[in-house]
């Protein structure tokens, strides 16, 4: 979804834009790579301004077997790994690597202010992101600005989990989750791309960095305005043992988890977000404008 929305944003801007497929491609503008077979031809990719990773296995879908943990972990690591060993070989390397991470980097923290500099979490999804940025560790030693975008949750009209709540909440069952004081960390996906160009231009920024609204908010606070946004009611509570019950460790880490995240690195950089607005991010991503 991500991937599609900025490729997207850069065409309209007349830029080129090569996709990495894993079939055989079909066009002059599609590269084949296969990461189980560690395939990439760095001819493919030789004289690229920048490259753009957000491959990796749906967290969201499915229950977290053992399988499906390895595939997180593997899709995500193998992935940028490949990136980063071809584009640290080339005659003419790219001059910035964007690659994929999320705010699962901080783990459940409670209402603890976070920023780029704050410490990893506890947890699997923490774990996943560390392996996940260190993977793009040759890419750096040759040289080139290495960007791990940290992503919170995506308002986006394509969003599933968004769909999902929408219909949940049009049907008059919306409501909050746990204590609902554990924080979400948002962006509106207008106010992603915008940034990923921002990053793109800005050779200052390098690192993590966080891709968030810069006004987190707790679930009981999002379901009010999520329920407001749509005139519907959240009278609704689900209790934390049955979010337990169903996703197990998933809804531990990803549903009750509070992740307090700020992007200080964004603001510093002079970034001006036009979607602080929850129920204007929200309005937005419904399409109810």
């Amino acid at each position: 979804m991500i991937g599609s929305a900025v490729a997207l944003s850069l065409g309209s801007r007349g830029n080129e834009i090569f996709k990495l497929v894993r079939r055989e491609p079909v066009s002059n503008n599609e590269i084949r790579w296969d990461i189980g077979q560690n395939i990439l031809s760095s001819d493919t990719i030789e004289g690229l301004d920048a490259v753009i990773h957000f491959a990796g296995e749906n967290i969201g879908e499915g229950r977290w077997t053992k399988k499906k943990k390895e595939r997180i972990l593997e899709s995500r690591i193998k992935g940028t790994r490949l990136l980063s060993e071809n584009l640290a070989g080339l005659k003419r390397p790219p001059k910035v690597f964007i690659t994929a991470s999320a705010v699962g980097f901080y783990g459940d923290r409670g209402g603890t202010f976070l920023t780029e500099h704050s410490s990893r979490g506890e947890g699997f999804l923490p774990e996943v992101c560390v392996q996940w940025e260190k993977a793009a560790e040759k890419a750096i030693k040759a040289g080139i600005r290495v960007v791990n975008t940290r992503f919170g949750i995506v308002l986006a009209s394509e969003a599933k989990l968004l769909k999902i709540q929408k219909k949940i909440f049009r049907l008059y069952l919306g409501g909050i989750i746990g204590s609902g004081n554990q924080y979400i960390s948002w962006i509106s996906i207008e106010d992603l791309k915008r940034a990923l160009l921002f990053i793109l231009n800005h050779s200052e920024i390098s690192g993590p960095v966080n891709l968030v609204s810069p006004n987190p908010i707790t679930n009981r606070e999002f379901t009010r305005i999520f329920a407001r946004t749509l005139r519907r009611p959240a009278v609704f509570r689900i209790p934390a043992f049955a979010v337990k019950a169903v996703f197990s460790e998933k809804g531990v880490e990803m549903i009750l988890s509070s992740t307090r995240v700020f992007p200080e690195k964004l603001l510093k950089a002079g970034f001006d977000f036009q979607y602080e607005n929850l129920h204007k991010a929200l309005k937005k991503a419904l399409i109810l404008d």
